[in-house]
Formats: C-alpha cells, structure tokens, sequence
C-alpha cells in the first residue's frame, strides 16, 4: 500500500493480533489481510464481537509516532477503562521491560 502512496500503520492489540490500518479519504481506516473480505475492511468491532476480545491497549504505530486507538476497537469503553486501571502497573512493566 506504501507503494501505492497510501500511508498505512500497523495496530496491534497486546494480546495476540496485529492488523493494519490505511489513512483512507483522512480517516484511518481498520483492513485485515488475515480475514476474509468484507469483514476484512472497515470492521474494528469484529475482534471484540466475534473473538471475544477483552481489550487494554490497543496501538497504533506509524514510521514516526503510536497513537492509543483502543476506543475505535470497541464498543465497551467503560470495561477498558476498569482492566487498565486494575492491570496498570503489570503492562507497563512488560511493555517497557520495567
């Protein structure tokens, strides 16, 4: 897609997935290549709908900046919330190998 000029980011949920997302018409848009199309385009919910996915951070990381995207990937914000707040200290520990 880079070659196309289509600015892309990889997202990736620290739980054991990671997707992309391209900068469509000034939005970022979700695209899987490991799901079948049409769910592979434009479903952020589907992780946490149909995986039952259970999120704290999900990132996105871009050639100069990673951006917290956790809130276009769900649609329980209020749950996410709670998980950070009782699993802080641990993630951050893993992330930054603190």
């Amino acid at each position: 897609m880079n070659a196309s000029k289509i600015e892309t980011r990889i997202v990736h949920d620290f739980l054991d997935h990671c997707w992309n997302e391209a900068l469509l018409k000034g939005k970022w848009v979700h695209m899987d290549s490991t799901l079948e199309y049409p769910i592979s385009l434009d479903h952020p919910h589907y992780y946490e709908q149909n995986w039952g996915k259970k999120y704290e951070y999900v990132l996105a990381f871009s050639n100069d900046r990673v951006e917290d995207v956790t809130q276009t990937y769900t649609q329980n914000w209020d749950a996410v919330i709670k998980r950070r707040e009782e699993k802080r200290p641990s993630f951050f520990r893993g992330l930054f190998q603190i």
